[in-house]
C-alpha cells in the first residue's frame, strides 16, 4: 500500500471512530508504529488531525470531547457492538436516558441517523457529542 493510500485509510478510520491509537493503526494497516507516527505527523502538518500521546483524533471534533476520545479503550470492540445493537432499539421520537461511560458513549455515537429524540443525560461528553444534532432535545442533569 502506498503511503498516500495508507494516510487516506487513517483519515477514513478517524472519521468513523473519532480517534485511534498508534498500536491499533499499526496492526490494522500492517506497518510499524514509527511508520504510523510519521503518517500522523504528516496529517497533522496538513491540518487534518491532532496528535495526542499514543494516538490521534480528527481536528473537527469539539474541543471538549477531544480529551475524552482516547481514554478508556479497553474492550472497545465489544462496546461498539453493544452500542450499535442498543441503538437499534431506539426509534425516532423516543425519549431516552443516558448516563456516563464508554459503552453508553458508543450508544450515543450510533444515534446520528435518528430524529426528534429527547435525551436526558448526566454526561457532558454525551451532551456535546449529540448537541450537534438540531432535532435532538438534550437535557443535562
Amino acid at each position: 500500500m502506498l503511503p498516500q493510500q495508507r494516510r487516506m485509510k487513517i483519515i477514513d478510520l478517524l472519521k468513523e471512530e473519532g480517534s485511534a491509537r498508534v498500536k491499533y493503526l499499526s496492526n490494522l494497516l500492517s506497518v510499524s508504529e514509527p511508520t504510523i507516527r510519521q503518517d500522523l505527523e504528516r496529517l497533522e502538518k496538513e491540518g487534518l488531525i491532532i496528535r495526542e500521546h499514543g494516538g490521534a483524533y480528527l481536528k473537527s471534533l469539539p474541543e471538549q470531547v477531544k480529551s475524552l476520545t482516547l481514554q478508556h479503550t479497553e474492550n472497545m470492540d465489544k462496546k461498539k457492538l453493544i452500542g450499535r445493537r442498543a441503538a437499534e432499539y431506539i426509534d425516532n421520537g423516543n425519549s431516552i436516558i443516558l448516563d456516563s461511560g464508554t459503552t453508553v458513549t458508543e450508544i450515543a455515537k450510533n444515534l446520528e441517523h435518528k430524529e426528534n429524540l429527547r435525551i436526558i443525560t448526566t454526561s457532558l461528553n454525551i451532551a456535546l457529542l449529540l448537541g450537534v444534532h438540531y432535532s435532538f432535545d438534550i437535557m443535562v442533569t
